[in-house]
């Protein structure tokens, strides 16, 4: 998707939450916004202990994936998300089954996705009920 295309379903999702959910379109993107960055600093938690359990200081951890460690930083203070494309560069690093680790990534980073392809509970609330 183009820059131009992204600015395009931005503005139609400003008005359909104006008209659709009365909610002020800024209001919804700061909900969207702190939302987003909750599930970001959860995911950095959950990889800054997995980190810390395989007795890896940043600076090592950043070598095995080759990258610097202030972006280990920034992933375990959730500013940042690991790159799809780097999944199973990581969990080659940090010693987990590249599955579990993309599934518990996605449900931080995508828990929409996550709910329909693992069924979760807490996750279901996304989904539209079976009479919709």
């Amino acid at each position: 998707m183009t820059g131009r295309q992204t600015r395009r379903v931005v503005k139609h999702a400003r008005k359909f939450a104006t008209r659709m959910l009365a909610v002020p379109s800024g209001e919804l993107l700061q909900m969207y916004t702190r939302a987003t960055r909750k599930r970001r600093n959860e995911a950095g938690a959950w990889l800054r202990g997995l980190r810390e359990q395989r007795g890896l200081t940043q600076r090592e951890l950043a070598a095995k994936v080759d990258d610097y460690y202030t972006f280990i930083s920034q992933l375990e203070t959730g500013r940042t998300r690991v790159p799809p494309d780097r999944y199973l560069e990581w969990a080659r690093a940090l010693k987990i089954e590249p599955q579990e680790f993309v599934r518990r990534l996605m449900s931080y980073y995508d828990p929409v996705t996550y709910g329909i392809l693992f069924g979760t509970a807490s996750d279901r609330r996304f989904l539209p009920r079976s009479g919709d």
